[in-house]
């Protein structure tokens, strides 16, 4: 069951060693950045505390609990939920399992006072009771206290499973009662063989959503693909520019827009440096290159370009990704990086 889900494969084994071992700890930590898997991974684990017919003790993912447990994204994806997580734990359609959201930007200790009552009562119809705290961090003072309470005197038979992309900002009281999950950002050839399996997209599709997603699978779903495609089209056609006579007030004109990208910088650097990649491989006589759809018009360029131009460039940009992390000025990164790659044509042409 664990395996429909991408990357944090070390995670899935601890959590079916706990499964196996009837060993889950009562309450737990799920940490990690945005956007990687973590409540995603906290409601199959609680599908497979849940399930009425576990096949090697997980989910089977097809019996009426584990399709009740699954209707939680619905309804955390149409935020009909807003004005009840202000002070009630949500259900999905499983009277045993429950989430606790925010409420305007803050988790209000109405609603850990609810998630207290009901993790107090039995089961109704499971062996247990499982609930998720969501982004656990936004907890009030009030609210943590209540909580910790709950933590420190934990209910028979119940599960709580809180998720953070913060955890520093929770109490040290907090920490010291859960057992931590940390979570890695998802490695690009996981978001890439995910979105081939699961999504039926052809690999250059993938591999060019995967350099936008940063690590998140959820931002790799949400991805306009047409958008990421337009996009790797604007890094090529600057490829382009670099390789034909173009007067570098045009260079200057392209800067200014890839500058202005903001939060898809680096993403769009890494789509560049990805053809520049494919470019010289070409250019080499080799074959196994990434953007295969494109490959004819890839040809044509490595035919304009010497393999030593292009590994300079490679080189370039890798140099200009580094630079990313002390918060350098984009617009005079990229005026320098473009400036730098518009050598002299004598180092474009091909060496015979």
């Amino acid at each position: 069951m664990f395996d429909f889900l991408a990357g944090n494969d070390q995670i899935k084994k601890i959590l079916r060693q706990m499964l196996k071992c009837k060993e889950v700890p009562a309450s737990m930590l799920f940490a990690g950045e945005d956007g990687i898997g973590k409540k995603t991974f906290a409601i199959y684990l609680a599908k497979s505390l849940l399930c009425k017919t576990p096949v090697n003790s997980e989910s089977c993912d097809v019996c009426s609990s584990c399709k009740r447990v699954d209707d939680i994204f619905e309804i955390i994806k149409s935020h009909q939920y807003q004005e009840i997580a202000k002070s009630k734990v949500i259900f999905s359609n499983h009277p045993d399992f429950g989430i606790v959201l925010p409420f305007k930007k803050q988790i209000l200790i109405e609603a850990i006072r609810d998630l207290e009552e009901k993790a107090n009562l039995e089961p109704f119809e499971a062996s247990s009771k499982v609930f998720i705290i969501d982004e656990a961090e936004k907890m009030n003072d009030s609210s943590a206290n209540a909580l910790l309470k709950l933590l420190e005197e934990p209910p028979a038979n119940t599960y709580i499973f809180l998720i953070s992309s913060q955890p520093n900002l929770l109490p040290l009281t907090i920490l010291s009662r859960v057992q931590v999950l940390q979570f890695a950002p998802l490695q690009p050839e996981e978001i890439v063989t995910f979105l081939c399996k699961k999504k039926g997209m052809t690999r250059s599709e993938a591999i060019a959503i995967a350099l936008y997603a940063n690590g998140s699978i959820s931002k790799a779903l949400t991805l306009n693909k047409q958008q990421i495609l337009s996009t790797r089209n604007q890094a090529l056609e600057l490829i382009e520019m670099l390789l034909d006579e173009s007067d570098f007030s045009e260079l200057l004109s392209a800067s200014e827009k890839i500058a202005e990208l903001e939060n898809d910088y680096q993403s769009f650097l890494k789509t560049l440096q990805q053809l520049i990649r494919d470019i010289w491989i070409l250019s080499l006589g080799g074959d196994s290159i990434v953007n295969t759809d494109i490959k004819d018009r890839l040809a044509l360029l490595a035919q304009k370009a010497s393999s030593k131009a292009l590994s300079q460039w490679i080189q370039q940009i890798e140099k200009t990704l580094s630079l990313l992390d002390v918060n350098i000025n984009k617009k005079i990164a990229t005026d320098a990086l473009l400036l730098e790659m518009k050598t002299p044509k004598s180092l474009y042409g091909r060496i015979s």
